[in-house]
């Protein structure tokens, strides 16, 4: 029988790919509309600013223990966006230094032809229990 998904290992890989697709330049938002909303209940500036506190907050969530950070579902939900193709969906909700409140985070990564992580950014705003 296998091991019910996503294992401890995946939920801090998924950390651990979205910072290095960041690194690489490999991002960009799975979901346009929710963006300036997003910025606005996070106080970042636009969407220049989210990709600059991206990688912090990611790390915020690696210190914290990913697994103590996981908020998405067993297995990971698929996307019902068509922009985002079926693609899987990682959630996580922390609380974060950089932000000043216990925040939620959305995302998916696929990986490119290359072998690489892309980030999808789909979701950032303050933790609540309905999360969208």
């Amino acid at each position: 029988m296998s091991s019910p998904r996503p294992s401890n290992e995946e939920i801090r890989s998924k950390i651990e790919e979205a910072l290095s697709a960041i690194a690489l330049g490999n991002g960009q938002i799975g979901l346009t509309h929710f963006v300036s909303r997003d910025c606005a209940e996070c106080s970042l500036y636009d969407e220049g600013d989210l990709w600059l506190k991206l990688p912090i907050l990611l790390q915020e969530i690696k210190q914290a223990d990913p697994l103590m950070c996981y908020a998405g579902t067993y297995p990971p939900s698929p996307s019902d966006q068509p922009a985002l193709d079926g693609l899987e969906l990682w959630e996580y909700h922390w609380n974060s230094d950089c932000l000043g409140f216990r925040a939620y985070i959305k995302f998916c990564i696929m990986i490119g032809r290359d072998g690489k992580p892309n980030y999808l950014h789909v979701r950032i705003h303050p933790d609540r229990p309905f999360k969208d």
